[in-house]
């Protein structure tokens, strides 16, 4: 059970501004308009874009590679994606565009980057991360179709270890273990010098650029032993960051130490969250938002977890 609303879309009535005077005017705050970015996400993603249901590329691009190996285990990743009118509204929700970095840690085949990264011009840099091989590669693609149907606005290119190390604020461990980083990829924006920056490899690594995130997007269930080193990374977030989460971290945190997040809402620890529409339930699905502030005590805790799953349960609502 879950309590909420579904998150509705308002139309944007207002005039458009160019894509050349935002980009060097810049904003005080508010994104793009999606309509100004979607033809962009279609040149660079084809019709996937938006779309619903079992057969997306992400999807598709696993079931062409097979199983991977996570943890010693031979596992299938699950795959879905925010819809784009979503995104939309969770970008002007997590203050996205008002500088800093937008981070999405499991970004599959990298819509959300690529959307966040058009939409909020103000952001320094939007930098995903995915451990599928296959997923990757589609977001890589996606970066140089885009680059090469406008050239004008966009250049693309691999990163090589000394990028990626800078980002990462050290070098990345070898392949296969915690924090690794096996390939990077870069689309840059001609007119601002902004990055977008993909990165094959493992969620822990974006400890770095976490520490200079506005906004993060977790779209994704966690392993225990991946959960805990992604949990590890978000206590480098800066103050006033917002997490956009699809666990409930206030029912999920397993760390000795307290969060440093704090829930947006107080009916989060009973599930009581807006609905945000998605690949796999149009009609909405239950996200979370968290807000990073070290000036107030804690209140995420695996012992506070631990007790209000523990009275969930007795109240029937699982």
């Amino acid at each position: 059970q879950h309590l909420g609303s579904v998150v509705h879309i308002a139309p944007y009535t207002g005039d458009m501004t160019s894509w050349s005077s935002m980009v060097v005017g810049g904003l005080s705050g508010p994104c793009r308009q999606l309509d100004e970015v979607r033809p962009l996400l279609v040149d660079a993603f084809g019709e996937d874009v938006g779309g619903t249901g079992l057969l997306l590329d992400g999807h598709n691009a696993e079931a062409r590679k097979g199983k991977h190996e996570v943890e010693g285990k031979d596992v299938n990743f699950l795959y879905g994606e925010l819809l784009p009118e979503t995104v939309s509204v969770v970008l002007e929700r997590l203050g996205a565009n008002l500088g800093g970095n937008i981070l999405e840690l499991g970004m599959g085949t990298g819509k959300v980057a690529f959307q966040a990264f058009l939409q909020c011009p103000n952001a320094q840099h939007v930098v995903g991360v995915e451990l599928s091989s296959a997923r990757y590669d589609v977001a890589m693609a996606s970066a140089d179709r885009l680059a090469s149907a406008h050239g004008d606005m966009f250049s693309a290119y691999a990163a090589d270890a000394d990028t990626i190390a800078e980002l990462i604020g050290q070098t990345a461990p070898p392949a296969g273990q915690a924090g690794s980083v096996a390939r990077g990829h870069v689309l840059r924006e001609v007119a601002s010098g902004r990055s977008l920056v993909l990165l094959e490899g493992d969620l822990a690594a974006l400890a770095g650029p976490i520490s200079g995130a506005k906004a993060i997007f977790m779209n994704l269930r966690l392993p225990p032993a991946a959960r805990s080193r992604a949990y590890a990374a978000l206590q480098h977030a800066p103050d006033s960051c917002r997490v956009f989460s699809l666990e409930n971290l206030t029912w999920e945190w397993t760390l000795p130490e307290a969060a440093v997040l704090h829930a947006v809402g107080e009916g989060v620890v009973r599930g009581e969250t807006e609905l945000y529409a998605t690949s796999w339930c149009e009609e909405g699905y239950p996200f979370y938002i968290f807000r990073v502030d070290r000036s107030i005590p804690p209140s995420i805790t695996a012992d506070y977890a631990v007790e209000a799953v523990r009275d969930l349960y007795s109240q029937g609502f699982f």
